[in-house]
């Protein structure tokens, strides 16, 4: 029936259960306050509080929701990004581009970043420079330049992203042109 792990190694306080679809009219119930909740999903219990989502995990704590968002890949419409690490003044993100798609182009005000492409060919625009950057290659985008990254190929696109400089939060995002009307 249920299938349960306990990652006490993550945080003391976390403990995460997966579990298998119930049948029909049967239901489960994971956290102490035996919620009920049928299905295939992730639970997390955090301090006897239930946060449950089909794709995405939700914690409303302090500090809390950037740690577990990292576990998650972030889905976005020309692909995903997973936060591999991040600290004072750096992050560091694997992102995929799916084939055909291209991330807006954009600057930031508080930031470099450095491209270096795992799998696949990307075609780089920054500044005014246009080129190709291949798997095993890498290229630099200083703070407040434009740049705009995109996926010619057939295949995903994996391009390891580090970010530095004063503010590596999402917000610090300058949209000139995106394909997905996110200006």
């Amino acid at each position: 029936m249920m299938k349960s792990r306990e990652y006490s190694k993550v945080t003391p306080t976390l403990s995460v259960n997966v579990e298998s679809r119930p049948k029909d009219g049967e239901t489960t119930g994971t956290c102490p306050d035996d919620s009920g909740i049928p299905g295939n999903h992730l639970s997390i219990c955090l301090a006897s509080q239930i946060l449950e989502e089909n794709s995405t995990i939700n914690v409303h704590r302090s500090g809390a929701t950037e740690s577990l968002r990292q576990l998650i890949p972030q889905k976005r419409p020309w692909g995903s990004y997973t936060v591999i690490e991040q600290g004072e003044g750096y992050k560091i993100k694997r992102m995929t581009v799916l084939p055909g798609k291209r991330l807006s182009l954009q600057m930031h005000y508080h930031r470099n970043e450095y491209w270096l492409v795992v799998t696949g060919t990307a075609r780089v625009s920054v500044g005014e420079s246009n080129f190709i950057v291949s798997a095993n290659q890498s290229t630099y985008i200083p703070v407040r330049t434009k740049h705009r990254l995109e996926n010619p190929g057939e295949g995903p696109l994996e391009v390891l992203e580090i970010q530095n400089g004063p503010c590596v939060a999402e917000q610090d995002i300058v949209r000139f042109e995106d394909d997905y009307n996110r200006m």
